[in-house]
Parts: structure tokens; sequence; C-alpha cells
């Protein structure tokens, strides 16, 4: 029985810090999507604008798609939307 013991203990270790590996990763994703936005938000009032993108861009090209609530300006989350479908 105490191999069985053992055997759970480890599984449950690994899931453990197999977890902890993931949310760890979650941070710095988040943290290089913030400074690329901001990299580009050049006025720095959490909007970009379609001047302040690079006109190379997919994202430039798709500006009405990503302007979700279609005032003119590409807000965090929707480039964040923006980057997760890439």
């Amino acid at each position: 029985m105490s191999k069985i013991l053992t055997a759970s203990l480890l599984t449950a270790a690994l899931t453990l810090v197999a977890g902890c590996a993931s949310n760890a990763e979650m941070p710095s994703t988040y943290r290089a999507k913030t400074a690329q936005f901001e990299e580009m938000d050049k006025s720095g009032d959490k909007r970009l604008t379609l001047d302040e993108i690079n006109p190379e861009l997919k994202l430039h090209m798709e500006f009405a798609r990503w302007d979700e609530n279609a005032n003119g300006m590409i807000e965090e989350n929707e480039f964040f939307e923006y980057i997760e479908a890439q």
C-alpha cells in the first residue's frame, strides 16, 4: 500500500508543479502583450489610432475588424484579442 500512496503523492506533486509553471508563464505573456501595446501607443492614451499602427502590420490592414466598438481606436482588450487570434 505504501507504493500506491507514494505514487499518488508523486502524481499530485507533479500536477501541482505543472500548474505552477503554467501560471508562472501567464504573467510574462501578459507583460509582453502589454509592452507591445504600450510601445505602439505613442500618445500614451491607452488606445491605438490608425496613425500609431505600422501600415505593414495586419492590424493596420484589418483595423475595422478589430475595432469592436467602432470608436476609431483599438483599445487594449481589442489589441489582446487581435494578438491571441494570430
